[in-house]
């Protein structure tokens, strides 16, 4: 494994290990099926954005490999764009402005 794939490792897993903390402490079931599924997209897009930048490394004039590319790294955008509010919501649960699950 080069540097570089290491490199890629290591924040992938530090972003799976960010959404599964979220999850825990979540404070809502919808919260934390949510957190599950932007963990389980991270692990989808990541490694597309890794075959689709190889593929327009090896064919660097490729309008399609470019293009491909583009719409992955989109999603990934994407993606952390809906974490960012899903840290928000949780946020707000802990501080009282939307409803927490109350055990019985």
């Amino acid at each position: 494994m080069t540097n570089e794939q290491n490199d890629e490792e290591s924040k992938s897993l530090v972003r799976f290990q960010a959404c599964r903390l979220l999850c825990h402490v979540s404070g809502t079931e919808p919260l934390e099926i949510t957190c599950i599924h932007a963990e389980e997209t991270f692990h989808v897009i990541g490694p597309q954005i890794i075959s689709a930048a190889q593929t327009l490394a090896l064919h660097p004039s490729s309008k399609i490999a470019k293009e491909n590319l583009e719409v992955f790294c989109e999603a990934w955008d994407s993606q952390l764009c809906d974490m960012a509010l899903l840290l928000k919501e949780i946020n707000d649960v802990f501080e009282g402005r939307r409803g927490a699950v109350t055990f019985n």
